[in-house]
Order: C-alpha cells, then sequence, then structure tokens
C-alpha cells in the first residue's frame, strides 16, 4: 500500500556488513537529528533472501549479519562517515529466508534467530511432487485435447524429470563461495 513499502536484499558469500549498512541507508530519509526511516509516514518491510549465505570468519561469526543483528536489537547503527555517531533507525521490520544448513550452506548465529519467528518448509514426498505435476499436465493435455498417447507419456515423464531432478541435485551441491 501507500503506507508500506517493501524492499529486497540478496544476500550471497561476499555480502559484507559496510554493503548491508549502506544499502539500508540508501532505503531510509533522514527525519530528524539522527533518526532516519522511510519516507515520513510510511513503514518498511526489508526481505532478506539467503540470510545465511555470507561466510563465516575466522572468529565464527557472519559479519553482515552481525550488522543486521545490531540493527534490530539496537534500532540502529553507528555511521561509517562519522565514527561514534549512531544512527537510530525507525519503523522498519524484517523477514528472512534461508535453507537448511549443510551442503556448503552456513547456519545463522542464535543471537540473530532469536530475533525471528521460524517456519520450517520440508520438501514434499516424491509421490506428492508426481501428484502435484501429474495434475498439472493432465489438465494442460485434456484442456488441448492431445491424445491419450501423449498423456501417457507426459505423465511417465513426470517421476522422469523428478529423479533427474534430484540425482542432479545430490551431484551438484550448492557451495557459498561459488554466489
Amino acid at each position: 500500500s501507500e503506507q508500506h513499502l517493501t524492499r529486497i536484499i540478496n544476500f550471497s558469500s561476499i555480502t559484507t556488513s559496510n554493503f548491508i549498512q549502506k544499502t539500508i541507508e540508501n532505503f531510509v530519509d533522514k527525519r530528524v537529528a539522527n533518526t532516519f526511516g522511510p519516507s515520513f509516514g510510511r513503514k518498511m518491510t526489508i526481505f532478506i533472501d539467503d540470510i545465511n549465505m555470507p561466510i563465516i570468519n575466522s572468529w565464527g561469526d557472519q559479519e553482515a549479519n552481525e550488522i543486521l543483528r545490531q540493527l534490530i536489537e539496537q534500532k540502529g547503527f553507528y555511521s561509517l562517515i562519522k565514527p561514534g555517531d549512531f544512527l537510530s533507525i525507525i519503523d522498519l521490520q524484517f523477514l528472512a529466508a534461508m535453507c537448511h544448513p549443510g551442503g556448503g550452506r552456513n547456519d545463522i548465529s542464535e543471537r540473530l534467530k532469536r530475533h525471528f519467528f521460524i517456519l520450517n518448509c520440508t520438501l514434499p514426498s516424491n509421490n506428492a511432487v508426481d501428484h502435484i505435476f501429474s495434475s498439472i499436465a493432465k489438465y494442460f493435455c485434456n484442456e488441448r485435447n492431445f491424445s491419450n498417447d501423449i498423456i501417457n507419456i507426459v505423465e511417465k515423464s513426470i517421476s522422469a524429470t523428478r529423479i533427474l531432478w534430484q540425482t542432479i541435485k545430490g551431484k551438484f551441491l550448492p557451495t557459498p563461495a561459488k554466489f
């Protein structure tokens, strides 16, 4: 709506705390003194995709996530231009998404995780995936009056395609360094 703004930040293995701070500073306007927020009278939701992708430094921290945690906890961060000046950031809320840790994907710190309501969405079973895509394909073929021979081939290709996808997914695991 006019009163609510949304922004998206995509994290990767090269996301830095400076990048996050500068990006968020670009999303907001000066209100009064050292207080910033979305343009006057509005609120903003920032969606962070792949929040677990930043690399872990030698101390075990994800620096990009630490600046985000500071922003959530303290409602601001320290100025990059005037060291020592604290910039209050108001009227923001955050949503984030991540895959399960493992296979090259990191977890996020408990200190950051505690600020989010966590939903765990597991993948559907093989039978459920096959049923979903078979139903879609059947409808598509029936609407276009495809012959039964074609419909049967399409139905068989559904599970074959899923098996191929699972095989490829198992062989080519994602790693944060590739993003």
